[in-house]
């Protein structure tokens, strides 16, 4: 065993190095700060790597938490917001907490509802 020791810092950045990463937003749609389409159905994130859990829920400008957003569903690295009722027109603060690989990151996304 003392024979490993003093190799496990270089066995360590041998590994994947997203093994130990946390799951960055690639791009979304919306887009950040972006119009939500009168016509959408859902609002999708997408990732730098494989979302295991996400929970999201959407605010207006006062605060108060959006009612219209649906349950988020996973699909690889998507997370899918379906919107399940009408948002009022106004500005909007979409949070999500994912889990990725056992790292947990908030994430916002903001948008406005025409």
């Amino acid at each position: 065993m003392r024979r490993i020791v003093p190799f496990l810092p270089i066995i360590a950045l041998l590994l994947p190095g997203e093994a130990f990463a946390h799951a960055h937003l690639k791009s979304s749609s919306p887009v950040d700060g972006g119009v939500l389409t009168t016509d959408a159905k859902e609002i999708v994130l997408t990732f730098d790597a494989l979302i295991n859990e996400a929970t999201c829920s959407a605010a207006d400008a006062s605060g108060a938490k959006a009612s219209g957003l649906g349950m988020a569903t996973l699909a690889r690295e998507h997370v899918h917001v379906p919107l399940s009722g009408v948002l009022k027109a106004g500005p909007y603060v979409l949070t999500c907490k994912v889990k990725s690989d056992r790292h947990e990151t908030d994430h916002t996304l903001k948008f406005t509802v025409p």
